[in-house]
């Protein structure tokens, strides 16, 4: 049996042996449509960082270290960025062809009368492969294409929701520190009247009366300074936690509440357009409408081509096999798949259209808060808080004409403390709606005279 096949060695062998390598050229060609790295920029780790560098032991924090701290190493940029990575690797499995498939078949053995050995016997070896038409395996990668920007969008989404929360977190550590400051000074007054009136009541210049008004009012004091430190402890704490530290390094915030009211830009109802919430979506109907495409590329059958040798056990003959397959969409033709796409698509155009609506009355909200509190804080600075310095000044005038008591003193630098206490509120309010308005129109907010982009 090997003698005869090697007496026919020519025609068979070179057919045999030209189908075969047509067949590997054809399965192991480069696919011209296959993208070697992503086609977008990502980042470039995985990982939850270390805080950064910047955010000093037992040092002042500057915003644009904040900033930079929490884009570096916030706990959920590292989740979106290991998002973003499964998404690329999904991109992979669309792009590759399908296994080419080995068969072999032996024919005519173990049988009966002539065939009760293998001297009848047919042997058939066979490759094949199948060949997806209709530009669906293009279609894939185009559909695992957009699904990954639809990630990249979820991460240019959650990176500025973590400027903006940190960005909030800054002000309000900034206000805190600010109230701690007129707590001490408000505090120290009540100390300070409460010595003079026991004084005053020990020379027998004024009624025992007196004595339990300044203690409460110093009660009071401890009690606002308490509540003040206790603030300042938590808004640390939420600002750390930006750039995964659970313990606050750093001494204290720098900057001023009075300059944070830098302008934001164009801010109408039209600019919610580049509110990374609101842009997505159209990334998500061209996503819906790949959808649609590969779904009705399915109509169009794939085939599979095969081409090998046949051997003939009785005289040493030997063929070539050629296999051609194609299933005929009678039945199943992606109507289903098609169907949910077209949906999807209209879906996707009403959630674009809410998105945009629900972004223009939040930014038409933070529009209104930071004008009112702008205009609180103006008022206030221009007009009463003059007003509050000018009845101490008087009260301290009548102090020293015998005309009021020290508690009634008090009581006009307590109001003084307690409207700069106003004044911070407003300007923590103006400043942080001018962070939401900057994070529903997609641009830049400038505080404390640096470029803190959003």
């Amino acid at each position: 049996m090997n003698t005869c096949i090697r007496k026919r060695p020519s025609a068979f062998d070179g057919r045999l042996y030209g189908v075969t390598v047509l067949m590997a050229v054809l399965v192991l060609l480069p696919d011209p449509g296959r993208t070697e790295g992503p086609m977008l920029e990502a980042p470039a780790a995985c990982a939850t960082a270390a805080p950064m560098a910047s955010v000093r032991a037992e040092a002042p924090l500057a915003l644009r270290d904040a900033v930079a701290a929490a884009l570096i190493a916030n706990p959920d940029l590292a989740v979106v960025a290991c998002e973003i990575r499964v998404a690329e690797a999904r991109m992979i499995q669309p792009g590759l062809f399908t296994n080419p498939q080995l068969r072999v078949e032996v024919e005519n053995v173990a049988g009966s009368g002539d065939r009760r050995d293998d001297e009848q016997a047919e042997t058939t070896v066979l490759i094949s492969q199948l060949f997806q038409l209709g530009g669906k395996r293009a279609r894939r990668l185009r559909a695992a294409g957009l699904a990954r920007d639809m990630v990249l969008w979820d991460y240019e989404a959650r990176r500025l929701s973590v400027v903006s929360a940190t960005v909030k977190a800054f002000l309000s550590t900034l206000a805190a520190q600010e109230r701690v400051v007129l707590a001490d000074a408000r505090m120290k007054l009540a100390a300070k009247t409460l010595s003079r009136v026991q004084a005053q009541v020990d020379a027998g210049a004024a009624p025992t009366a007196d004595v339990a008004r300044a203690r409460v009012a110093a009660g009071r004091a401890r009690v606002q300074q308490q509540r003040a430190t206790r603030g300042l402890g938590v808004a640390r704490g939420v600002l750390a936690s930006a750039w995964g530290s659970q313990k606050p390094a750093f001494s204290r915030v720098e900057g001023s509440l009075r300059s944070a009211l830098a302008p934001i830009g164009e801010d109408s109802a039209s600019s919610v357009v580049r509110n990374p919430d609101v842009a997505r979506w159209e990334t998500e109907e061209t996503r819906q409408a790949a959808a649609l495409a590969l779904a009705e590329s399915r109509r169009i059958p794939n085939v599979t081509v095969g081409a090998g040798g046949r051997y003939f056990s009785n005289n040493g003959d030997g063929a070539v096999v050629v296999e051609l397959s194609i299933p005929l969409p009678v039945f199943d033709r992606g109507q289903g798949a098609a169907e949910v796409a077209r949906h999807g698509i209209v879906r996707v155009g009403a959630e674009r259209r809410a998105s945009a609506r629900r972004a223009a009355a939040a930014l038409g909200i933070a529009r209104q808060r930071m004008e009112a509190a702008r205009n609180e804080a103006a008022l206030l600075r221009q007009e009463v808080l003059p007003e509050a310095r000018h009845a101490v000044v008087a009260a301290e005038a009548a102090l020293g004409r015998g005309l009021i008591h020290f508690t009634d003193l008090l009581a006009a630098e307590v109001a003084e403390l307690e409207l700069r206490q106003d004044e911070i509120a407003a300007l923590e309010s103006a400043s942080i709606a001018a962070v939401d308005i900057a994070r529903l129109t997609g641009t830049s907010l400038t505080i404390f005279g640096e470029g803190e982009g959003e």
